[in-house]
């Protein structure tokens, strides 16, 4: 009776060891803002819990040959790598040790699925106010060069319709408001 009290008890022991190195990842990748700080918190618990190093792989890219155990990084949509884990010296993983270390898997893809969202999110919002800024400026260029053409077109109409109405005093004033107001707008390209 006592040996099974001593078998419950490291199973128990082993089950809470389990729990806390997985909150201990839950709470690294918690904080990771990158892929890069998603690899090193994974890396991190690993290397705690098991005594062995690991490395997270993109999807297209091959695991290094000396891993004892390679486990999908799977996404809520496409694949979003691998986690190649190599055993310590003389170690082979349990049954217990595989659940844990696809447990680590899968919070890894969670962490590295929330950076790919955040940077779409990020990239969204980059363009959103690219496209703001374009129209803003499209207006404002739109508006600097339809106030010269307007008064261009005015004074051509009047010279074109009305020329044996106007005096050569006026003719000249049209026609030097519509040399200004094209100087004008050849500034504007100019400047831009």
């Amino acid at each position: 009776l006592a040996e099974l009290h001593d078998v419950h008890a490291v199973l128990a022991q082993g089950r809470a060891q389990r729990a806390q190195a997985l909150n201990e990842l839950s709470a690294r990748l918690a904080v990771a803002r990158s892929p890069l700080e998603v690899a090193d918190g994974v890396a991190g618990a690993i290397q705690v819990t098991f005594g062995a190093a690991s490395a997270v792989h993109e999807p297209d890219t091959a695991p290094d040959s000396a891993a004892t155990l390679v486990l999908p990084l799977q996404g809520t949509g496409s694949p979003l790598g691998r986690l190649a884990v190599q055993a310590a010296a003389g170690h082979t993983y349990t049954a217990e040790d595989r659940d844990l270390l696809n447990a680590f898997a899968h919070q890894t893809a969670l962490a590295l699925e929330r950076c790919v969202f955040g940077q779409k999110s990020a990239d969204a919002l980059v363009e959103a106010e690219t496209e703001r800024l374009r129209n803003t400026l499209l207006s404002g260029i739109s508006h600097d060069f339809r106030t010269p053409l307007t008064a261009i077109v005015g004074s051509a109409t009047s010279l074109l319709q009305q020329d044996r109405l106007l005096d050569a005093a006026q003719r000249a004033t049209l026609t030097r408001s519509i040399l200004d107001e094209a100087t004008r707008m050849h500034a504007l390209v100019s400047d831009l």
